[in-house]
């Protein structure tokens, strides 16, 4: 049976997801950086997860959505 996370407006099947990426962005209009998590699936396409304005925040947003897809795929 499939499972599926909800990812802003999409619904996921945890089973396409094929990796997870913490990456740093500048926002083009102040120049203040920023940190997202992208969700890479098996069809090659990316959803951003969530974005933060810290490190620690986001380390702990990937933390909670690591948890959250080890549960679902156990």
């Amino acid at each position: 049976m499939a499972k599926f996370m909800k990812i802003g407006k999409s619904l996921i099947n945890v089973n396409n997801i094929v990796s997870t990426s913490v990456v740093e962005r500048v926002n083009e209009y102040n120049s203040s950086c920023y940190w997202c998590i992208h969700i890479t699936l098996s069809n090659g396409s990316s959803v951003l997860a969530a974005t933060a304005e810290t490190k620690e925040e986001i380390d702990q947003l990937n933390s909670e959505l690591y948890e959250e897809l080890k549960r679902l795929t156990d």
